[in-house]
């Protein structure tokens, strides 16, 4: 499964594309613990080395070879991923915070893989969800413009 995940590094923490290699489970004697995904080893496309991480740490991110359109950030016609307006790893944090119902907080957009990198390099989940949790602020965000003038670029 693809996924978009926190890499750490050294000294920073960078998000970027992997694949799930292995579901790793608590261990416990509780039988319904050992039912639920504790932690996950990743494989990082672009640098071919694996890590384990957390649930929290993880973006899925649906692409479908059938979800074509215009990416609703560069405007380029290209394959498209569902970007969560508010990053699933905040909604628990959303809820008791905010008061937020399910269903708002599962709001998507159509962007392409492209600009979904783009704008998860511009912020991290928090800010995302409380600062960027619509397109029309994502489109303000001074780094995702800069990505957005340069993607367009490509097309020419």
């Amino acid at each position: 499964m693809k996924v978009y995940c926190a890499e750490r590094k050294e000294t920073v923490e960078e998000w970027s594309d992997a694949t799930i290699q292995e579901v790793l489970h608590e261990e416990s004697g509780n039988r319904l613990s050992s039912l639920k995904p504790y932690r996950y080893r990743v494989l990082f496309e672009r640098y071919g080395t694996t890590q384990e991480v957390s649930a929290e740490e993880i973006c899925i991110y649906e692409e479908s070879e059938d979800l074509q359109g215009e990416c609703q950030l560069c405007r380029r016609c290209v394959r498209l991923t569902k970007h969560h307006l508010i990053p699933k790893s905040t909604h628990r944090m959303m809820k008791k915070q905010r008061g937020l119902d399910s269903r708002y907080l599962s709001r998507t957009v159509d962007i392409c893989r492209p600009c979904h990198s783009a704008v998860h390099r511009a912020e991290d989940n928090t800010s995302l969800a409380l600062k960027y949790s619509t397109i029309e602020a994502l489109l303000k965000h001074e780094k995702i413009q800069k990505w957005i003038r340069f993607a367009q670029k490509l097309n020419r």
